[in-house]
């Protein structure tokens, strides 16, 4: 067997840009292995795979830019294999069994690869190909007394485990933690136009079979023929395949983004931490147990064998800490930690620390993050109404059916942020607010305004009080005018609060005043909790499910008011209610 050489390979991964940005990273790892072993002189030697797989992705990086970016971080040397199959997909059992070959001819020192699934299958197969050890998850190296070794988090991140390879005569092969690692450009000396497509200083493709030929100083290019049966067979056979696209609402590319671990101590815990990811428009995230004892699926998870992120804000929940979690939030840039262990690692990587239970702390949060974002979607709407007619709430104006006359520039937006956080469709929250999936597209495209008996519905759907959407002027002004509690709702109807301060409280008291021959609602809508109308002058048709119940006056009803229902003044009278209204 050949002895070892003192270069360092990495896998380049060209199938996105973002991808190879990792690789970079983990260029930049092997450059800091070379550093280490300074008594000898080791190459970096980025390794890229072309092949019809790799060429059909539509995010791929060209094989000149992915030349060009690693020596310019860099890399000493490029090596590239090429399949020239017909096939129009080649697996991870093909490429595995292309860098075999040329790592048993080559004998490299050590390969590095950039943890990700297809790298870390790659990596494995052509570990045992080699008949080699394979280490995973590497965060950095060390090197000591002529070897390597490899610094990895071991159960679950409490401690670091240094693992080296007991046979040092073969190849080492290793998965590296890309984030663990920061890619830095450098320019090297007469090495700018080496790929460039005038530059003489790249040879012609070298063939499988002439690879004990001197190697090129920059670049080496090795062909695979299409005819290599040793290569082409495959134990598996792909049916088909198709790229994951990632909505604007991605983990990967949220701007925000709550995350939770193990500290949150049940399922109800990590409930709670969706409704404040809700209130915040944010995308859940979780370290490990949570994934592990199905809190959330494996989407979620943050970390060295999960995603990378890079928010612009953070919230991480009952997390400790540990590196395996760390090692995915390294670019946030605005990272709040709430934990109730004053001693906690994830203090160390926060800006903002808050030592508390979550399970106190996060519900009492949660309501005031939702009462704000409920708040700033009206002052979106009374900032282009300006001040309303006397029967308006904080300028919100119904005399002409809406709040005002004129669209809103952010409400739209802000309404859809929220819908899409609490997991709704346009025909959920249409459903569930009593109106159509049309109505709901205009209010988001701001082609028309929301009444107040939408907002109010609004509010009870994402859990708001509707008092929210007072500001203090307008508490106060109520408050200190209770003679004048009268609101107008809709054209059709008014109601009075007899319980003023209960905003917050289960029970709650009104008395409804409809209009002659009106419905209080174009259409039946539901909420939550219970419901008792007792009629105190006129006629009053309540119908429940599509059934219509005659109540006269000094008559009452009470029913569940997840049951659709509406109310209509019968007669040439306005109709009187006092409305008691439960909700949990």
């Amino acid at each position: 067997m050949n002895k070892l050489t003192n270069d360092i390979w990495v896998l380049g991964d060209t199938r996105s840009l973002s991808l190879l940005n990792s690789s970079l990273n983990v260029l930049e790892g092997a450059r800091e292995l070379a550093a280490l072993r300074s008594e000898v002189k080791s190459r970096t030697v980025f390794v890229l795979m072309k092949g019809a797989a790799c060429e059909q992705e539509d995010e791929s990086v060209q094989l000149k830019d992915a030349m060009e970016k690693a020596v310019s971080h860099g890399a000493d040397k490029i090596l590239v294999l090429t399949f020239a199959s017909k096939q129009a997909d080649i697996l991870t059992g093909t490429y595995s069994r292309m860098l075999a070959n040329v790592v048993q001819k080559k004998q490299p020192l050590v390969c590095l690869f950039p943890l990700n699934a297809m790298m870390r299958e790659i990596a494995a197969r052509t570990a045992f190909l080699c008949h080699s050890g394979l280490i995973a998850d590497c965060l950095r190296f060390k090197y000591e007394n002529g070897e390597i070794i490899a610094v990895c988090p071991s159960h679950g991140g409490e401690i670091m485990a240094e693992l080296g390879f007991s046979d040092r005569s073969k190849t080492g092969f290793i998965t590296v933690q890309p984030n663990a690692f920061k890619r830095k450009e450098i320019q090297k000396k007469n090495q700018t136009d080496t790929f460039s497509p005038k530059s003489q200083s790249i040879p012609q493709a070298l063939d499988l079979e002439k690879l004990h030929l001197d190697e090129v100083e920059f670049y080496e290019e090795i062909k695979f023929p299409e005819d290599c049966e040793t290569l082409f067979y495959e134990e598996a056979r792909l049916i088909s395949r198709r790229r994951k696209t990632f909505s604007p609402q991605s983990l990967e590319t949220a701007n925000k983004v709550v995350a939770g671990g193990a500290g949150l101590g049940n399922v109800d815990g990590f409930r709670g931490l969706r409704k404040l990811a809700a209130a915040l428009g944010a995308q859940i995230g979780a370290t490990r147990p949570p994934v592990l004892w199905h809190w959330t699926d494996e989407e979620s998870l943050i970390g060295q064998t999960g995603k990378s992120i890079r928010p612009e804000l953070l919230i991480t929940v009952g997390t400790s800490g540990a590196v395996q979690y760390t090692a995915g939030i390294t670019e946030a840039k605005k990272i709040v930690a709430i934990n109730k262990d004053p001693g906690a690692p994830i203090f160390q990587f926060a800006d903002i620390g808050i030592v508390e239970d979550a399970a106190i702390f996060i519900p009492l949060f949660t309501d005031k993050v939702q009462k704000i974002a409920m708040r700033s979607l009206a002052d979106s709407i009374e900032k282009r109404s300006g001040q309303g007619s006397e029967n308006s709430i904080g300028g919100y104006d119904e005399s002409e059916g809406g709040i005002a006359a004129h669209n809103s520039a952010d409400f739209g937006s802000k309404l859809m942020q929220m819908r899409t956080a609490h997991q709704l469709s346009q025909d959920d929250l249409a459903h569930r607010t009593g109106r159509t999936p049309e109505f709901i597209e205009e209010l988001e495209n701001n082609r028309t305004t929301p009444s107040v008996g939408f907002m109010i519905q609004l509010a009870e759907v994402f859990g708001v009080d509707s008092g929210t959407f007072l500001n203090e002027d307008e508490r106060s002004a109520l408050s200190g005018n209770r003679a004048k509690e009268y609101t107008r709702r809709t054209a059709n109807y008014y109601y009075q609060t007899l319980t003023p301060g209960a905003e917050n409280e289960h029970l709650r008291v009104f008395m409804v005043t409809i209009e002659s021959n009106k419905k209080h609602k174009p259409v039946a809508y539901r909420h939550e909790g219970e419901e008792f109308v007792y009629v105190m002058e006129g006629i009053l048709e309540l119908t429940l499910e599509g059934k219509p119940h005659k109540l006269m006056a000094g008559e009452s009803m009470k029913f569940n008011s997840q049951t659709p229902h509406q109310l209509k003044s019968l007669g040439s009278k306005d109709t009187r209610c006092l409305v008691t209204l439960y909700t949990p």
